[in-house]
């Protein structure tokens, strides 16, 4: 592990998240979620002040333009599109009624389908599943057997699929299909405990791993091989996503848990930043 450096570092406003999550950049506007509360946030041109844009009553994990226009989200136990009222048109519900009971956690798209996460409250090692939305309205399980599925993220070249597994502090690493089906996955980063869990992850475009380390105030970046990159401190104890814009990047950052929040915990921290990355991919595209 690599000695974490300074950089100057803003909260992007005055808002407060319990836990701001799935930082998302579609070439106009910065997105994330607070997911426990169900909200779904936007900032004009990643500068602006977040303002809320949808309020639902049950967990919100992460959205996703699609190439039609509009949203889709995975939200409670499922997956779904988002209508003009705010309504939800679910595809799917996969852990609807599982116990304990279960909940989305984070996503991805590539090739236009939609890789998500689903654990139970406290993220036991067992009960987490890693599952595929695809644009015929179909949801097929890919991966049992985990506790906090974080991520996911995949590579520029779409091939290569890194998930995390926050209670197990390991990042694995999967070949990606063209159809969307994952090959043997493999050890890439294990973190120790005193260090940190890996929580939400992008890609730059030249193919080094971000990521958000919760309880361990940095963000972490890794080569393609697993080797250590860079490492950034911030002034948040749970940093839970990185999303590279240009010329910047945004971190969110949760509050839930912490006795004694400080001033920026549970805020979208603005750090500066010097590569790029991709867009968000719209569902739908592939």
């Amino acid at each position: 592990m690599m000695q974490a450096r300074s950089v100057d570092v803003q909260p992007l406003d005055s808002h407060r998240f319990r836990l701001g999550e799935g930082g998302r950049w579609d070439g106009t506007d910065f997105w994330q979620v607070d997911l426990l509360d169900g909200d779904l946030w936007r900032s004009a041109g990643g500068t602006a002040e977040l303002h809320r844009v949808l309020d639902l009553d049950l967990p919100l994990g992460a959205m996703a333009p699609t190439t039609g226009g509009g949203h889709v989200v995975i939200a409670g136990t499922g997956f779904a599109a988002v209508g003009d009222a705010g309504t939800l048109d679910w595809f799917d519900r996969p852990v609807d009624g599982r116990q304990p009971p279960r909940r989305v956690n984070d996503a991805a798209v590539s090739g236009g389908r939609m890789f998500f996460g689903t654990m139970d409250f406290p993220g036991e090692i067992g009960n987490g599943d890693l599952w595929r939305a695809d644009p015929d309205r179909t949801v097929t399980h890919l991966l049992g057997g985990l506790g906090c599925p974080n991520g996911p993220a995949v590579s520029p070249d779409g091939r290569t699929l890194y998930l995390a597994d926050s209670s197990a502090f390991v990042i694995r690493r999967y070949p990606l299909a063209v159809d969307g089906s994952l090959g043997a996955g493999t050890d890439f980063v294990t973190l120790d405990e005193d260090f940190g869990k890996p929580d939400g992850m992008t890609v730059d475009d030249d193919g080094h791993l971000w990521v958000a380390i919760w309880g361990g105030a940095a963000v972490a970046r890794f080569d393609p091989e697993g080797g250590w990159a860079d490492l950034i401190s911030v002034p948040v104890r749970q940093p839970t996503s990185v999303t590279i814009l240009p010329g910047r990047m945004l971190v969110t950052s949760a509050s839930n848990g912490l006795t004694d929040p400080g001033e920026l915990d549970g805020a979208t921290l603005v750090l500066p930043c010097d590569v790029s990355a991709p867009v968000t991919a719209a569902f739908g595209a592939g």
